[in-house]
């Protein structure tokens, strides 16, 4: 599928497209009809690395220690690409520009005006594509007659591509999404927030179950998880001076995304069970409570700078009780 974009004109003021009159400047272009694909293009590979030691403890305990490593090579769009070989190294241009919703001045640099209204695409490996995440988990069980008790916590590393373009790699704003910033390729004017990002991300949970007499059982659920990192973005074409990077929607990260960082998620949860013995039949009586501490982490926001941001897109759902009945034979 082939498109072309342009700039809006709307000549009667009625905020809708009303025909070709209405086309201002070309923005970009792409499609499978125009945009080549790389001579030299390398498969993408994946590999993935990972070792485990178990011990077995006195007192019906247990202990485990994992670490996992992953590389990613070679990495390249595949239904769209935002690549433009002529700006290849060549945003280097310094400008100062003022961004428009916060009227802070920022030193960046842009592709000459030369190679303004460069929009050919090319579907090739993305430079710099190389991806690498690491990993470390540790966790602890401990098991009686009557009492189970798990508490694990893990701990990860990522260096990869970072993405505030409004492109192929879109930031987000979905509800479900546990990090609403994609990773991908992008051509960002701000060296102080380049495209290749280092975060990190951690979890913890605690669990546990304990059966009284008359099969009566209790059960907790506790776990924690960071929020993400995340950065202001600046909107494409919010600066003054305007960008020749905008004629590709280029907003951008404000600041490196390890120096801000979402509410953390805490969630505990609860279950009280009776179980009764009829005949061959076994029922069990159960009441669940999810978010018994009623936390309300934002777990979505806007990200883009003006009147919008840091709206709450998602919030953690607030407690909630539940029956139910368990019939098993």
């Amino acid at each position: 599928q082939s498109f072309k974009e342009y700039n809006f004109i709307d000549r009667n003021g009625n905020q809708k497209y009303d025909g070709p009159s209405e086309l201002g400047t070309f923005r970009t272009g792409a499609g499978a009809d125009t945009t080549p694909v790389a001579s030299d293009i390398k498969t993408p590979v994946t590999e993935e690395i990972s070792g485990s030691m178990e011990f077995q403890l006195p007192g019906e305990s247990s202990a485990r220690f994992s670490y996992v490593r992953k590389n990613s090579y070679d990495f390249m769009s595949f239904y769209g690409t935002n690549l433009i070989s002529a700006w290849v190294g060549q945003v280097n241009v310094p400008k100062s520009v003022v961004v428009g919703a916060t009227g802070q001045r920022l030193s960046v640099v842009d592709v000459p005006d030369s190679l303004a209204d460069s929009t050919a695409g090319l579907y090739g490996n993305y430079p710099d594509s190389d991806f690498h995440y690491d990993t470390i988990e540790g966790a602890y069980s401990k098991r009686l007659h009557n009492f189970f008790i798990q508490t694990s916590a893990d701990y990860q590393w990522r260096n990869d591509l970072r993405s505030a373009s409004n492109n192929a790699q879109a930031v987000s704003t979905s509800p479900l999404t546990a990090d609403p910033i994609g990773v991908g390729f992008y051509f960002t004017p701000n060296p102080a927030a380049p495209n290749r990002q280092k975060t990190t991300v951690w979890h913890y949970q605690l669990l546990g179950r304990y059966t009284f007499p008359y099969q009566i059982g209790f059960a907790a659920n506790w776990r924690i998880q960071s929020g993400f990192p995340f950065s202001p973005i600046v909107a494409d074409g919010d600066t003054t001076p305007g960008l020749n990077l905008s004629n590709f929607e280029a907003p951008f990260f404000l600041n490196n995304l390890d120096q801000d960082r979402s509410d953390n998620v805490s969630l505990l949860n609860l279950r009280l069970d009776k179980s009764f013995q009829i005949g061959k039949f076994k029922v069990s009586g159960m009441l669940d409570i999810y978010n018994v501490l009623n936390q309300d982490a934002v777990t979505n926001f806007a990200l883009t700078l003006g009147p919008a941001y840091k709206r709450v897109i998602a919030a953690l759902d607030p407690r909630v009780f539940q029956g139910g009945l368990r019939l098993e034979f």
